[in-house]
């Protein structure tokens, strides 16, 4: 079974355009991820929004096809993808994006999870939980770019209303914890030590650090052997290159084929990754590790944690 624990955006337009101006106003985030030598991040606030305004209508614009989605997957041989937006208001109507994210996930139950980012700073963060998990049938609750936006550690006290109802619920909760590229908050606003933390004070919830804690990657396993209620995701990373002594992966290839070898996930981290679903696929089945940790690192872990084992 392969599992891909971030896989995309929801193909709708509404969807896609969101999370576009998200990340124009993540500043920093553009020029790492495009790699384009042309490309100047805003130096303004007219600045910022006018390039927010322009990168929401583009995706907006863009053809959507959900049939491309399953192709893609089919194609890889994965068998079920997390899907992710905003929790956001639709633009041009009553409703929020969440709800498209519901709606599409709905629509294939056993190839879909949903994923929703909520904001540290609603006035109702449980209820909000509520409404994702218990109306929606959401799979996984995020805290990932909001946290960015917001200049909240993992430890944050804002956050405690989503791990109390997600640790009631049984819902995973997804949680930053690798470096960030957002300039206007310090670069380690996401360090590991904020989920041990929170691990701490919740031993019953279900823990995702997303990005695999690049580049605290030997304290991010420290942390996982400590609390055995955490998983790390691997999106957005090549394992392709974990083999590279300079780069310091050294200790999940170590650890992960080892005592938290049931814990660690694979994710792709969609178009982010700049490479094809089945290429990364075959970058992990290509690691040094026994053929019981890739089954794992592939799916197996995943399914347990969504319950779909």
């Amino acid at each position: 079974m392969i599992v891909d624990m971030l896989h995309a955006v929801v193909p709708h337009p509404d969807c896609a355009a969101a999370l576009a101006a998200r990340y124009a106003q993540l500043v920093g985030y553009k020029e790492h991820f495009q790699r384009d030598p042309s490309y100047r991040s805003p130096r303004n606030e007219a600045e910022l929004i006018a390039e927010m305004r322009a990168d929401h209508e583009a995706a907006r614009a863009r053809p959507q096809d959900p049939a491309a989605v399953r192709a893609a997957l089919d194609d890889a041989g994965v068998d079920l993808a997390v899907m992710f937006a905003q929790d956001d208001p639709l633009p041009d109507g009553p409703g929020n994006i969440a709800e498209l994210v519901a709606e599409f996930c709905a629509g294939d139950p056993d190839r879909y999870v949903g994923m929703c980012f909520v904001d540290p700073e609603d006035s109702d963060l449980a209820g909000r939980v509520d409404y994702l998990v218990q109306d929606l049938g959401i799979g996984i609750i995020s805290l990932g770019t909001p946290c960015l936006l917001r200049n909240a550690t993992a430890s944050d006290p804002r956050l405690a209303p989503v791990y109390e109802r997600c640790q009631a619920l049984g819902v995973p909760v997804s949680l930053g914890s690798a470096v960030n590229w957002y300039r206007n908050v310090p670069y380690d606003l996401f360090h590991p030590r904020h989920i041990d933390a929170v691990a701490s004070s919740y031993p019953d919830l279900k823990i995702i650090a997303s990005h695999a804690a690049w580049p605290w990657v030997m304290d991010m396993v420290m942390i996982a052997w400590r609390h055995r209620h955490i998983y790390l995701d691997l999106s957005t990373q090549r394992a392709g290159q974990f083999t590279n002594p300079a780069l310091g992966w050294g200790p999940l290839l170590h650890f992960g084929d080892r005592v938290i070898a049931d814990r660690v996930m694979f994710g792709s981290g969609g178009v982010l990754s700049g490479r094809m679903l089945g290429e990364l696929i075959d970058e992990v089945r290509a690691l040094p590790l026994r053929q019981g940790s890739i089954d794992n690192w592939l799916g197996l872990n995943a399914a347990r944690l969504l319950g779909r084992a």
